[in-house]
């Protein structure tokens, strides 16, 4: 996001300003000047540019500053973050149980929990004869859908085998 701030020396002498940002948005908030020079009677726009980490969700305020030698001034903003790309990936447990020559699909649910649709790659990693059913999920917000990890060991396999699901969005 970026916010304009007008900078306006309204004094009958030149001045040097130097900006900063303070306020819980200051660690990913930048300004486009660090340092302005104004003439009596001129302006300059400066601007924030905020760019929120994927956790930051929430409302976050902020303060932009101006300090000269004649005082400061600020102004307040404030960003709210919205979790346009969250999503929930759940199974019924974490840990299954299948005899040698047999088959087990696992239905594992994606939900979107974002405001923004978004499609999701999914893979897995671990046996060979484990393996999911779908790649590729395109979801709207607030949709569901079910993969199914499908595990089929052959005869004489035996172990504790653990699988990995990954899911890029």
């Amino acid at each position: 996001a970026r916010y304009n701030a007008t900078l306006r020396n309204i004094g009958r002498f030149t001045e040097d300003y130097s900006l900063g940002v303070d306020g819980q948005a200051k660690g990913f908030t930048h300004l486009s000047d660090t340092s302005v020079r104004l003439l009596p009677g001129q302006e300059k726009d400066v601007y924030a540019f905020v760019n929120p980490p994927f956790d930051a969700g929430g409302v976050k305020d902020f303060t932009l500053s101006a300090r000269s030698a004649s005082g400061v001034t600020s102004a307040q903003a404030r960003i709210n973050v919205l979790p346009c790309y969250n999503y929930a990936f759940t199974s019924e447990k974490a840990s299954y149980e299948i005899c040698e020559a047999e088959k087990l699909s696992i239905p594992l649910a994606l939900e979107n929990k974002g405001t923004v649709a978004n499609s999701y790659r999914m893979s897995s990693s671990g046996p060979a004869f484990a393996s999911l059913d779908r790649g590729l999920t395109s979801l709207a917000p607030g949709q569901t859908a079910v993969a199914e990890l499908l595990l089929s060991p052959s005869f004489g396999t035996q172990g504790d085998f653990p699988v990995n699901v990954n899911i890029e969005g």
